[in-house]
């Protein structure tokens, strides 16, 4: 059995957040097409500021929100998380004999079994572990032990997990 305590500061878990939201290359989409729309709109008015309409304060607005987009869904979820009080906590995570990750904050348990993965993701810094398309654990690859990592990684060969 391997085990470690991780404790994810507020800026590794935004930066969780982050690499989970634009791991789906869709969502660049949306804020690049909010700054086009938005430029467009913007040099149409400095051109020819009589032909500013309501309208075009509409679609300013919407071009602006679309770029802002990612940054108010993470604030959002980070919120939400940080109002179940689940931060601050250290995460005890444990890999036990029968392939499964065991992760305990509090009095709050988890249990991932390996083989059942979704899907999984890895960074320089963290492991990702999906359990469904939008639900995960990330394991910090700083904290984890080499041996639990390997182990974890090997399981993950073994039942040919697709990545993310």
């Amino acid at each position: 059995m391997h085990s470690f305590t991780q404790n994810l500061s507020d800026k590794d878990l935004r930066k969780t957040l982050r690499i989970h939201y634009y791991g789906y290359k869709y969502t660049l989409i949306t804020p690049v097409l909010g700054a086009l729309v938005t430029l467009f709109f913007l040099v149409r008015l400095a051109l020819d500021p009589q032909s500013f309409e309501p309208v075009v304060l509409l679609v300013l607005v919407a071009g602006v929100f679309f770029m802002l987009r990612p940054r108010l869904y993470i604030s959002r979820i980070f919120a939400n998380i940080k109002s179940q009080k689940l931060t601050g906590q250290p995460l005890n995570v444990q890999l036990d004999d029968d392939e499964k990750i065991v992760s305990t904050a509090g009095d709050s348990q988890s249990v991932i079994s390996l083989k059942e993965l979704h899907r999984y993701a890895e960074t320089s810094d963290f492991l990702f572990l999906y359990v469904t398309k939008n639900n995960f654990l990330a394991l910090d690859k700083r904290e984890m032990p080499s041996a639990m990592l390997q182990k974890v990684k090997s399981i993950i060969e073994k039942y040919r997990i697709r990545k993310r």
